[in-house]
């Protein structure tokens, strides 16, 4: 699931975030950004990417054409959740707010103090991908 901040720079989609001084940090899985000013990093993973992120570049935010942040959504059973997690052909559905009583119904389990989890077949849920600008 697409979940996350995101920044367009140059017409190409990069996993970002702000640093403290307020700089755009964008995240690449491709070396050859490094002929477009990335720095070389150490390679690690971030959040559920399958390739590692192996350069960084830091921009003003006048640099980057869209800033924005992706939230994953599944409306299953006439409900709205948030979706945290995909396995295969399943997705991880959380609720936080709203009547306990309908979650349970609904076969979900308390996994903290007011939080209810299942999992689902994506199959069975409508998935929406909620695209907020920053």
């Amino acid at each position: 699931m697409r979940e996350g901040k995101f920044a367009i720079y140059f017409g190409k989609e990069y996993t970002s975030g702000i640093n403290k001084d307020g700089k755009i940090i964008l995240r690449s899985t491709e070396l050859k950004d490094i002929n477009n000013g990335f720095e070389l990093c150490e390679p690690f993973k971030f959040r559920n990417s399958k390739k590692d992120i192996v350069c960084i570049k830091y921009v003003n935010r006048s640099e980057v054409e869209e800033y924005y942040k992706l939230k994953t959504k599944a409306v299953y059973q006439g409900h709205e959740f948030t979706v945290v997690d995909e396995k295969d052909e399943m997705i991880s559905i959380v609720a936080m707010t709203g009547d306990y009583r309908v979650w349970l119904s609904l076969g979900m389990e308390s996994i903290d103090r007011g939080v209810y989890q299942k999992w689902i077949k994506k199959g069975d849920a409508e998935i929406k991908i909620i695209k907020e600008a920053l």
